[in-house]
């Protein structure tokens, strides 16, 4: 099934150049999938164990999940979700914020 929604060329055919697609169910995939979710609540573990400062975690969130520093609307947007768990710092949110990371368009593909 994985392979079916990113495109995979059939293996019992030649051909020269594949298709490039973007579309709804590859993002829904990432938002949906068990896996995904599994390593969204791992990442956010590992951020808990490693890293006490939420303002610290949060830039390392992005480092693990996208390989750069959140931009200021990126810090913004982050931290008014986090807000939204009723302790402001739930694990359960912080994998929210992977998971999120991960259905990214940014997290998908290669500049």
């Amino acid at each position: 099934d994985f392979l079916q929604v990113f495109d995979f060329a059939e293996p019992s055919q030649v051909m020269g150049r594949r298709d490039v697609t973007t579309v709804s169910t590859q993002a829904l995939f990432f938002m949906n999938n068990p896996f995904l979710m599994a390593q969204a609540r791992a990442s956010a573990d590992l951020l808990f164990t490693h890293e006490k400062d939420p303002d610290t975690r949060l830039v390392k969130a992005y480092r693990v999940a996208l390989g750069r520093e959140p931009s200021d609307d990126g810090v913004a947007a982050s931290k008014r979700f986090l807000a939204s768990a009723s302790d402001g710092n739930s694990r359960v949110h912080w994998a929210g914020l992977f998971q999120a990371r991960f259905a990214s368009a940014e997290f998908r593909y290669l500049r």
